[in-house]
C-alpha cells in the first residue's frame, strides 16, 4: 500500500516485446536519480523475468502481473486479462502515477481505477492492417488512453506524413505531449566490449549481430528473416573466416552450432557498441538504440502483418535507414558486406535525425518525476492536465 509522504511510481511496460521493458528500465534509472526518495515499482511479464536484476539494481521493486486465466483479443495489444491482472497490482501498490509504455491495458486498467496515468510511447496511432479485423476499435483505445493520459512521451520523431492528424500529435498539439529524445540506458563513453564478447564466448574478429522481434511480421516472415541472416553469415565467412554471428530473438529457431543464440543479453549495449553490423526488424527500440549507438544497421522487415510492421518498416524507410522487405540472400548481403570489418565512423543523417544528442531518458524521467509530485501534492486522481515544460 501506499507509504505516507512517500510517491509512488509504478512502471508498467507492454510485455508482447522487450523493447517497452528496456524503455522503462532506462526510465527506472533515471527516476531513481530525479526522485531518490520516491518508492519504484515495476510490472514485469513472466516472460521478461530476465529483466527483473537489473531493475533491482536501480533500486525498483520487481511485482509479477498475474495471470487470471481470461481470454486475450485484438492480437495481443489489448488484453481482458492483463487488465484484471493490472487492477489488482494497481489495488497493491496503491501508485501515484502509472506509467505506461505502450501498455494499452494498463492505460484502461487506470482508467477503470481512477489512478493518473502517464503514456510512455514508441507509437502516433494503430497502424491499420489489411484485414482491418478489430482495428478500429484497438484504435479507439489508443485514442482514449492518449487523450486521458497526464502526459505522454515519445521518443519518434514526428514524421508528417504519417503522424499528421494521430492522436498523439494532437497530444503535442495541445502541449500534453513532448518528443523526449532518444528512452535509452545511458551508454558510458568507454565500453568494456571485450567483456561483452567474452560473455557469449566470441573470440577476436569481426562481429554481426542480428535482432529479429514483432516488427518483423508474422512468425514464418521473422523465421525467413533469420535463414537469410545465417546463409549471409555463411557467405561472408568465405571472406570473413573469424566473423562471429550472434542472433537475437524470442522465437525458436534452429541454426549452426557457430551461431550464438540469446533470447535476451543483459549488456546489449556494449553488445552493439561491439558490433560491425546490426540486421534488425524494425522496432522503434532497436531503431533508437541503434542509432544512439552509431551502429550500422540494417532494417529487414520479412512481411509486412501484423499491428505495427507495416509502420514501423515504412518509418525507417522515411528517415533514410537501409530498408529491405523481404529481400533475397543476395539483397541481404549486399546491404551488410560493405560494413564487416569498416564500420563508419560519422554518424549518419538517419541516424542524427533519431538520436542527435544521445539519451532522453533524463528529460522524461525529470517529466514524470514533476508529473507524480504534482499528483502528490494535491492534483486529482482523475483527469488530464496540460503540460509545462
Amino acid at each position: 500500500m501506499r507509504e505516507p509522504d512517500r510517491v509512488t511510481v509504478l512502471l508498467a511496460p507492454d510485455p508482447t516485446g522487450s523493447g517497452p521493458t528496456t524503455r522503462a528500465l532506462a526510465l527506472a534509472g533515471r527516476l531513481r536519480l530525479q526522485a531518490s526518495g520516491a518508492r519504484l515499482a515495476v510490472l514485469v511479464d513472466p516472460a521478461h523475468s530476465a529483466f527483473g536484476r537489473l531493475f533491482d539494481a536501480v533500486g525498483a521493486e520487481v511485482v509479477t502481473v498475474p495471470r487470471t486465466g481470461r481470454e486475450t483479443y485484438a492480437d495481443g495489444d489489448a488484453c481482458g486479462d492483463r487488465m484484471l491482472g493490472h487492477l489488482a497490482c494497481f489495488h497493491d501498490v496503491a501508485p501515484d502515477l502509472v506509467v505506461g509504455d505502450d501498455n494499452l491495458a494498463a492505460g484502461l486498467a487506470a482508467a477503470v481505477a481512477g489512478v493518473p496515468y502517464a503514456l510512455v510511447t514508441g507509437r502516433y496511432d494503430i497502424a491499420p492492417r489489411g484485414d482491418g479485423q478489430g482495428v478500429d476499435s484497438l484504435r479507439s483505445v489508443f485514442d482514449r488512453v492518449v487523450s486521458t493520459a497526464r502526459l505522454v512521451l515519445t521518443d519518434k520523431p514526428y514524421v508528417p506524413e504519417t503522424d499528421a492528424g494521430s492522436p498523439v500529435a494532437r497530444a503535442l498539439a495541445e502541449g500534453r505531449a513532448v518528443v523526449a529524445g532518444p528512452l535509452v540506458r545511458d551508454v558510458p563513453e568507454h565500453v568494456d566490449a571485450g567483456a561483452a564478447r567474452a560473455s557469449l564466448g566470441l573470440g577476436p574478429g569481426p562481429l554481426m549481430v542480428a535482432s529479429v522481434g514483432g516488427a518483423g511480421g508474422s512468425r514464418d516472415d521473422r523465421q525467413r528473416v533469420v535463414e537469410r541472416c545465417v546463409l549471409v553469415h555463411r557467405r561472408l565467412l568465405r571472406r570473413h573466416p573469424d566473423l562471429r554471428f550472434v542472433l537475437l530473438t524470442r522465437d525458436w529457431v534452429e541454426v549452426p552450432d557457430d551461431v550464438v543464440v540469446r533470447r535476451f543479453v543483459p549488456d546489449r549495449p556494449a553488445l552493439l557498441r561491439a558490433a560491425d553490423v546490426l540486421v534488425a526488424t524494425p522496432g522503434w527500440a532497436t531503431v533508437v538504440e541503434a542509432a544512439v549507438q552509431r551502429v550500422p544497421a540494417v532494417f529487414v522487415a520479412g512481411g509486412l502483418d501484423g499491428p505495427r510492421a507495416a509502420e514501423s518498416f515504412g518509418r525507417v524507410e522515411r528517415l533514410g535507414f537501409p530498408a529491405l522487405l523481404a529481400p533475397t540472400s543476395d539483397e541481404l548481403e549486399a546491404a551488410v558486406r560493405p560494413f564487416i570489418g569498416d564500420r563508419p565512423v560519422r554518424p549518419t543523417p538517419a541516424q542524427l535525425a533519431v538520436a542527435p544528442e544521445g539519451s532522453g531518458a533524463a528529460r522524461a524521467a525529470r517529466l514524470l518525476a514533476d508529473t507524480a509530485l504534482a499528483i502528490r501534492a494535491g492534483g486529482s486522481r482523475a483527469g488530464g492536465a496540460v503540460l509545462t515544460v
